[in-house]
């Protein structure tokens, strides 16, 4: 810029006057010096003349001498100041990275900290909504929904006779009927709809059924809580196992007869009806009504 321009300018001629002023002064050294030597060959000037002459001439040394010492030491200053300023540049550099890293560490752990508890909060909460909404297990319910013409029940279905597993709610979705009416959860099976038995009809039959209903649907319900079903299963199991050995104990080895080895036969039996049991194919289909008036 111009005012970096004319600060340039500035130091520049000041540095040349310095030299000039020092030029001028060695210069007149040594003119001094060339008269005392011209008036001793010649002799004509008395002693007092060439004593002042060497006067001048000393202190004139001695004004040059300590001006050289004080421009040694101001470079001598200029450079370590010059070092001391990088180096307290850099340690401010290295100062404000560090403070820009912790705050952006801050800031993440702020935010992290923030989902973290949104997280817990929102499985807390929906913990909580589904022990409280949820409905008795095992117990059939008869609910009402009412779907419009225009619309879809808004569940997804799965199972059949043909799975020999039940038709069962696998997906209710939002802003639908279904879901509006607040009483349809994911695993109810669905026994009747408007008094129309699907206990045993194929996948296909009973989307057709709950397809074709309008208005309002009354439906009965079956809920069955999977961990208080698995449950029951096991103490089946074990119960099963206990009375096979009670009743079937003549043909087990001698050391499995025994009252001590309950527990390993209770085990065995364990195994033994989970090699029985049979997974059934689900297939999942949603109730849509593009044709029939019912939509997932």
């Amino acid at each position: 810029t111009q005012l970096d321009e004319t600060k340039t300018l500035l130091f520049e001629a000041e540095s040349a006057r310095v030299v000039a002023d020092k030029e001028a002064r060695a210069l007149l050294s040594r003119l001094q010096a060339a008269q005392l030597e011209a008036s001793r060959q010649r002799r004509v000037s008395s002693d007092g003349d060439a004593q002042a002459i060497q006067a001048r001439l000393e202190e004139d040394l001695k004004q040059v001498l300590e001006e050289v010492g004080q421009d040694a030491r101001q470079r001598a200053e200029l450079a370590f100041l010059r070092a001391e300023n990088d180096r307290l540049r850099k340690i401010l550099a290295n100062s404000e990275s560090e403070l820009v890293g912790a705050k952006l560490a801050a800031k993440y752990l702020d935010k992290e900290l923030a989902g973290r508890a949104r997280l817990d909060q929102q499985a807390l909460e929906e913990e909580r909504a589904r022990t409280t909404r949820m409905p008795p297990s095992g117990e059939v319910r008869r609910v009402v929904v009412y779907k419009a013409h225009n619309e879809g029940l808004g569940i997804s279905i799965t199972g059949g006779r043909e799975h020999r597993v039940p038709i069962v709610v696998s997906e209710v979705h939002p802003h639908m009927a279904a879901w509006r009416s607040g009483q349809l959860f994911v695993g109810d099976a669905i026994l009747a709809v408007n008094d129309i038995d699907i206990r045993q009809c194929l996948h296909d039959e009973a989307v057709d059924i709950l397809s074709r209903q309008d208005g309002s649907m009354e439906l009965d319900l079956l809920w069955i809580d999977e961990q208080a079903d698995k449950a029951v299963q096991e103490e089946e199991a074990r119960t099963e196992a206990h009375d096979a050995m009670m009743k079937y104990h003549f043909f087990l080895p001698k050391d499995l007869a025994s009252g001590d080895s309950t527990e390993a036969l209770e085990e065995n039996g364990s195994i033994a009806s989970q090699e029985t049991k049979t997974s059934s194919p689900k297939t999942d289909a949603s109730v849509k009504g593009s044709e029939s008036g019912s939509t997932s």
